[in-house]
């Protein structure tokens, strides 16, 4: 897991644009959505506990309380993935983002198997 402020895109019945803040303990979203019937709103979860890769808490969103379970990883390049969950009305969201290519790179190196520097796919 690596600290940062990571660019965020929301996806699902809500999408939007935002960011996650990421440290050693704690992780805040923040971004703004627009539901698929064009409402806009904000999505606001802040102390989100982490536990090793993983963080889990309660926010609110388009004027709704929301749980939010979701990852931090390096696999290429630092990344964060969570769900939103709607309690209210049962729609959920997806959350992906990643640390900007100048404060991450990312390792040219690492394939999807995670043996770095193979080209012959294994």
């Amino acid at each position: 897991m690596r600290n940062g402020t990571y660019a965020a895109i929301v996806g699902g019945f809500y999408k939007g644009i935002g960011s996650a803040d990421v440290n050693d303990d704690r992780v805040n979203l923040n971004a703004t959505l627009t539901s698929r019937d064009g409402v806009s709103g904000q999505l606001v979860a802040n102390d989100l506990m982490v536990e090793g890769p993983y963080f889990t808490g309660n926010g609110v969103a388009m004027g709704q309380n929301v749980h939010i379970d979701g990852r931090v990883d390096a696999a290429r390049a630092s990344r964060l993935t969570a769900t939103v969950f709607f309690a209210a009305d049962g729609h959920t969201a997806r959350v992906v983002a990643r640390l900007p290519s100048d404060q991450d790179p990312g390792d040219d190196t690492w394939n999807h198997h995670g043996k770095g520097g193979s080209d012959d796919g294994d």
